[in-house]
């Protein structure tokens, strides 16, 4: 019905420094659209929109960044009928997040899930 789902295989391990320099890039672009929101404030105009929207999209690169294979493999499993519960509930937790405008939650989950999957 599907087609087939192709997951990524197995990357080689990664290093240790590969390790920190990705969540090191993850909590770096997640801090600046941090602080972008705030410097907008709660104010209103075209100022505000533009500082929510570029915040917006640097937490979209974050999340990407660090739950891109989690969330592909969550879902293909869920295709493939054996599901891996972890993933998904990961997965589903992060994205409910995103959608009741909690951002910096769900980049923040998915950086501690990915720190674990890896440690």
């Amino acid at each position: 019905m599907f087609g087939k789902i192709r997951v990524e295989k197995e990357d080689k391990p990664l290093t240790l420094k590969s390790f920190l320099t990705r969540c090191g890039i993850i909590l770096a672009i997640t801090l600046l659209a941090f602080a972008i929101e705030k410097i907008a404030g709660t104010g209103k105009g075209v100022f505000f929109e533009v500082t929510k929207a570029i915040s917006l999209v640097l937490y979209f690169v974050a999340y990407i960044i660090a739950g891109r294979k989690i969330v592909v493999r969550a879902f293909a499993s869920l295709f493939k009928g054996k599901i891996e519960v972890e993933l998904l509930v990961i997965t589903v937790a992060t994205l409910i997040c995103i959608l009741i405008g909690q951002d910096v939650g769900a980049v923040v989950s998915m950086l501690i899930y990915y720190i674990g999957e890896n440690l």
